[in-house]
């Protein structure tokens, strides 16, 4: 229940219309398909062909680009189009169709030669791209929560089933008058870490516009302030919602880890134990702690579940 009320959440603050959701690719770039590879017979073809393409870029491990995922199938059901699914997690052809069930013949699962992520700029997933029939970027849609029918809606709008003034008036009367998420901010700032651009992360938080963040982001932006050391800050953010969201508890443990309080962070860590999702990392934390505290037996212990393919997740 508690990741289906995640996706809820995420689903509902998440929005792009004001945000174009990469960094490597601009409206009006012209897309190589020449590093995207299918076994499909008509893929090479279907690159030629004038029609209006979707790219999605998801990946299969997590729960929100699946769901995604599988809502691009239903989009994809048409034959004025030609789809393609780019899984970055990797995952075969076969396990990919099991996920998603039956697909048409102008779906297209592919691969790329090369990193996506580096060279599409891609900072946050799902991401679902929109090609001309020239292959020229038009727009992309990231976190979206109504992808059906917005995403429905723009391709009617692209194909001219309704006029721009049609979609327009849509988009007017769907907007939801709150705050922009942050999700896409802080995703690009914890990709800034993982490049080794400290400074240039700790720049964008410091221009990040906390004000009126909902409890997701800030587990999410947590996360973020553990990577940049600043642990006490993040302690803080999370304690007043830690019996709300199970990560906020395993945050608030590697927190405390790092601030050396270590019996305090077992409390924390030790109640979700049997419960939370992503065990190795779990149990890697728990024998840090205990390895510091000198029970050699306990660290040994949750150090070979950390390493059980079991828990690798």
């Amino acid at each position: 229940m508690k990741i289906i009320r995640f996706l809820f959440i995420f689903c509902f603050v998440a929005s792009t219309v004001l945000s174009f959701p990469l960094k490597g690719v601009k409206k009006g770039d012209v897309i190589d398909f020449s590093k995207f590879e299918s076994s499909h017979p008509k893929f090479e073809q279907s690159v030629k062909d004038k029609k209006l393409k979707l790219i999605l870029f998801w990946r299969s491990d997590k729960g929100l680009s699946v769901k995604v995922a599988k809502t691009f199938v239903r989009l994809c059901s048409r034959k004025d189009l030609d789809c393609y699914s780019l899984d970055l997690k990797g995952a075969q052809e076969e396990e990919i169709l099991k996920i998603l069930g039956k697909v048409n013949s102008n779906f297209f699962i592919v691969n790329y030669k090369g990193d996506a992520i580096l060279d599409f700029g891609i900072y946050t997933l799902p991401v679902t791209v929109f090609l001309d029939k020239n292959n020229k970027v038009l727009n992309a849609i990231g976190y979206e929560g109504q992808y059906f029918v917005k995403v429905g809606r723009y391709i009617k709008y692209l194909t001219g089933e309704i006029s721009k003034e049609e979609y327009e008036k849509f988009q007017n009367v769907t907007k939801i008058v709150r705050k922009k998420s942050i999700l896409p901010d802080i995703n690009f700032i914890k990709k800034l870490i993982k490049d080794g651009q400290k400074d240039d992360a700790l720049q964008k938080l410091k221009s990040l516009d906390k004000k009126g963040i909902n409890d997701f982001e800030k587990v999410k932006l947590a996360e973020v302030l553990i990577l940049l050391g600043k642990n006490q800050e993040a302690f803080e953010l999370l304690k007043p919602i830690s019996n709300k969201f199970i990560d906020a508890k395993f945050y608030i443990g590697l927190a405390l880890y790092n601030l050396g309080n270590l019996d305090k962070a077992l409390d924390y860590l030790v109640s979700i134990e049997k419960i939370y999702p992503n065990k190795g990392r779990l149990y890697y934390l728990l024998g840090k702690i205990y390895k510091k505290k000198g029970d050699y037996e306990k660290a040994c212990g949750y150090f070979e579940k950390a390493c059980d393919k079991e828990f690798i997740n």
